[in-house]
């Protein structure tokens, strides 16, 4: 090659104990709708404050964060395209990077290795079908790198290759704590980080309560896709779901996304139409008129916890163009969390640890938070766990 030369049956076993109990701590989807954040506000005003004003606070260190991360890694990057692609190929910035959803300096930066023009079907068939091709362009790459002296230090320098990974990936870590995840033929993580960044610039109470998700998540111990838990993506999905759907006597926060852009993140996209889009600014002043700006981001935050502490997980499925959530009943024994993006037929979470562990804590902090556990102490919540009891 030129380039770099009939239906499942119920049988009653344990597992379904796993099924039984889920179903008997998820209300009907239904109820969800009629009684979110049915726990009075006022009892908890100051409290409340308190958690407003660390958002506010956070999301500005949020900013700096990503404006500390660009600047950290804009010199290696620079040295990685120049080491690695030609003419015909180019890395391209996803993830937390460019959605600015960033919440650490240390964040793993995620690259996509693409190939343009009549090549690009071409090296991703390859590269996915054909293991020995996989094997030696990673390899080369790898090589590529550690030959550059200007980029790699040998002594200090570490790096990975996860090569039967579902997305096969080169892991570097460098000297200086930068750190970068080098993906191959996952085009659509560039999809998925365009949408994001819609969300992302959308409204800043997004950020907010993303960050509230994530770093409660954290805490919790329910954040890990390598342990079959919660991913930053998911959690990124659950928070754009919740603030496109429309709860008892409140207006939905933001209108469906991938409707309102939809010639901006159109599943029907290119390639190239997703990496000229991840280039372009994202005008927001017509989406103003569509927002409802009345919720504060800490109310939402609360709002948040209550949704899903009652969202019946085992019958209905989130896709994040639909503003509501659709009937969907699983019928697997160890039933998972069912959420769709704009750009796959498969669930984007598959363990049925993530929803086991989502849905327990969510139910189970409902019940703390009415009585005024978790709100003010964020975003150090460990001796707030300590006091409500949660190990």
């Amino acid at each position: 090659m030129s380039f770099l030369s009939n239906k499942r049956y119920l049988i009653f076993t344990v597992k379904n104990v796993r099924l039984i109990s889920l179903q008997r701590i998820c209300k009907y989807f239904i109820k969800s709708i009629d009684n979110p954040y049915d726990y009075d506000k006022s009892e908890f005003k100051e409290k409340f404050q308190i958690l407003e004003d660390k958002l506010e606070l956070m999301d500005k260190r949020r900013a700096k964060y990503h404006d500390i991360l660009v600047q950290k890694t804009k010199s290696k990057l620079t040295c990685l395209k120049n080491c690695i692609c030609n003419e015909k190929s180019d890395l391209i910035e996803a993830g937390s990077l460019v959605t600015g959803l960033t919440t650490t300096t240390n964040s793993d930066v995620d690259l996509v290795f693409i190939v343009f023009d009549d090549e690009s079907n071409i090296f991703q068939e390859d590269f996915i079908n054909n293991i020995s091709f996989r094997s030696k362009f990673m390899k080369t790459v790898s090589k590529l790198i550690t030959n550059d002296q200007k980029l790699w230090n040998t002594k200090v320098d570490k790096m990975f290759i996860i090569l039967h990974a579902k997305v096969p990936i080169i892991k570097l870590e460098f000297k200086d704590g930068t750190k970068f995840d080098i993906q191959f033929c996952n085009y659509q993580t560039l999809k998925n980080t365009n949408l994001m960044r819609y969300y992302a610039a959308s409204d800043p109470r997004y950020r907010k309560v993303y960050i509230y998700a994530k770093v409660l998540a954290s805490n919790l111990n329910i954040i890990g896709g390598e342990k079959g838990l919660l991913t930053s993506y998911q959690i990124s999905i659950l928070v754009a779901h919740f603030f496109q759907m429309s709860l008892k006597n409140q207006q939905a926060v933001l209108p469906v996304i991938p409707q309102f852009y939809s010639s901006f993140v159109s599943p029907h996209h290119s390639l190239k139409e997703v990496v000229r889009n991840l280039s372009r600014p994202i005008d927001v002043s017509k989406l103003q008129l569509h927002i409802n700006q009345k919720p504060l981001a800490s109310h939402l935050a609360m709002q948040f916890i209550d949704y899903f502490a009652n969202f019946d997980f085992i019958s209905y499925a989130i896709f994040i163009n639909k503003r509501y959530p659709v009937h969907m009943f699983q019928v697997d024994p160890s039933p998972k969390l069912q959420i769709f993006d704009s750009y796959s037929n498969e669930s984007i979470s598959n363990s049925h640890r993530a929803l086991e562990a989502f849905s327990t804590n969510m139910k189970y902090l409902q019940g703390l938070m009415k009585r005024g556990y978790f709100i003010d102490p964020f975003p150090n919540l460990n001796k707030e766990k300590y006091k409500s009891g949660i190990k």
